[in-house]
């Protein structure tokens, strides 16, 4: 049988033969050719990526929050994560496929009541030398005393392609994860004047 020459972006799947069981003559009859090969692509898994990329086990980011376990009555508090893509090896009905899932939205729920903030922006951490986080940043302002829990849900969107190969294809749908930071304790700062230099 000629060998199937199939494009980079697939592979060649073997021709499928069938031999019947003939109970007259106790024996299995001739061989035929369901088929005699065919060129898989990304494409022809899609159903069974879906279900891979539903059931998949994407480890949750660790968001970070500053300060990292006290905040100051309305004071803006920056928070930020770091999300790189992910991929997995999988087999899908024993074909080797790369499974890739990408962090696409970011909900923050602060525990204080409320509306949970929702971003594409991962955000970004305070350094030294940087301007004082204000609301531009990615962050919360709490505005009372109290201890609250964070929690962060990342939403992931998923794309595959057959192993060895550059074409990719998306996956219908996302999943989520959800991150725990905290619990952060609020506290209310008060001025005072002292006669001298603090230090």
């Amino acid at each position: 049988m000629t060998e199937l020459e199939c494009p980079p972006e697939a592979v060649a799947l073997e021709g499928l033969w069938t031999s019947v069981w003939e109970t007259e003559n106790d024996r299995y009859g001739p061989w035929h050719a369901l088929n005699r090969g065919s060129c898989l692509v990304a494409a022809d898994l899609r159903a069974e990526a879906q279900f891979a990329f539903e059931v998949l086990t994407i480890p949750a980011p660790e968001p970070s929050i500053q300060p990292t376990q006290w905040a100051l009555v309305n004071v803006h508090s920056p928070v930020s994560v770091t999300t790189p893509v992910q991929r997995f090896d999988v087999e899908l009905l024993g074909i080797p496929v790369v499974l890739e899932a990408t962090a696409t939205t970011f909900t923050w729920n602060f525990g204080d009541g409320s509306a949970p903030l929702t971003t594409q922006d991962p955000g970004r951490a305070w350094h030294e030398g940087d301007p004082i986080p204000d609301e531009s940043w990615v962050g919360h302002t709490w505005t009372r005393k109290g201890t609250y829990p964070v929690t962060m849900t990342t939403t992931w969107q998923g794309r595959f392609a057959l192993a060895g190969t550059d074409a990719w294809e998306d996956v219908d749908g996302d999943v989520t994860t959800t991150s725990t930071v905290g619990p952060i304790q609020v506290l209310e700062a008060r001025s005072q004047l002292v006669d001298g230099t603090l230090g």
